[in-house]
């Protein structure tokens, strides 16, 4: 299996459980306690898919630089190796904060498309990016939470999350379309 294939297979097995849980979500009753399990499980669900696509893009970008012969700066290559290390580790450590989660997801993307010879650039400043932000605060509220709040995932942060994840999986198939016909451009597939 390429590369691409196992990320692919990674992104699809996961966004299996998505919809597993929204499905259970969906068919649980309102008042019924399981709902508050469900929605939690659906929230988890959707941030390990993202986390996931995030650091095998990074990885895939790190392993990838030198058969392209792409240049990275001295600070892009250590950030690439840290978080290269932490997925070939599977080292468990605390939950980033937003604002890393949401750099370290446009680093991914860009040093993913990079390698690949595209110049694609993941859009922040596309309007649904502010959905993209809200899922990442969110993470960060449920993977570290010090509060109640932190532990109810109510109906309206499970369509938000919903709307983030289909944003970020529009954005990497975009990517991916974007890399694919750059590689055919330059006449040049890395697998």
């Amino acid at each position: 299996m390429s590369d691409r294939e196992e990320f692919w297979s990674i992104v699809k097995r996961l966004n299996g459980d998505v919809n597993r849980c929204l499905t259970k979500l969906q068919a649980t009753a309102a008042g019924d306690a399981e709902k508050a399990f469900w929605r939690r499980m659906y929230a988890r669900a959707v941030f390990g898919l993202i986390d996931a696509a995030i650091h095998q893009m990074a990885w895939h970008a790190y392993i990838t630089r030198k058969l392209t012969e792409v240049p990275f700066s001295p600070d892009e290559l250590a950030r690439l190796e840290t978080i290269a290390e932490a997925t070939a580790d599977h080292m468990a450590t605390s939950p980033p904060d937003t604002s890393q989660t949401l750099a370290d997801m446009e680093f991914a993307f860009n040093s993913f498309a990079r390698v690949h010879f595209s110049e694609y650039v993941l859009p922040t400043n596309d309007p649904a990016w502010v959905l993209v932000q809200a899922t990442a605060a969110l993470k960060h509220l449920f993977q570290d939470p010090r509060q109640v709040r932190g532990l109810a995932v109510r109906d309206e942060d499970v369509g938000l999350l919903g709307k983030g994840l289909q944003w970020f999986v529009e954005r990497m198939v975009d990517m991916q379309k974007s890399c694919y016909q750059a590689m055919l451009d330059k006449d040049e597939l890395v697998m």
